[in-house]
């Protein structure tokens, strides 16, 4: 596999808590990446750029190229998976 294929990799990250939503914002950097979780007041709230754990600042989520999901068909797209639950 050549470095553009591995770059077009789509990664699903299950689970956006403490470890889970910093591993996919670090890999969005490089990555397009799809985070799942099935809360949906987490997820309203990151969407508002607020990350109620603390990890994560405001201005980093903003900046952010992280697709929140809270479809699980929507994985479907994913070549990879890490699940952090």
């Amino acid at each position: 596999m050549n470095a553009f294929a591995v770059s077009q990799i789509k990664i699903g990250v299950v689970g956006l808590g403490y470890v889970g939503l910093p591993l996919a914002l670090s890999l969005a950097k490089s990555f397009p990446v799809f985070g799942y979780d099935c809360n949906r007041m987490r997820l309203n709230a990151l969407h508002s750029n607020e990350d109620v754990t603390g990890e994560v600042s405001a201005q980093t989520l903003a900046a952010s190229a992280l697709t929140l999901i809270d479809d699980p068909a929507k994985l479907g797209k994913c070549d990879l998976f890490i699940v952090t639950v």
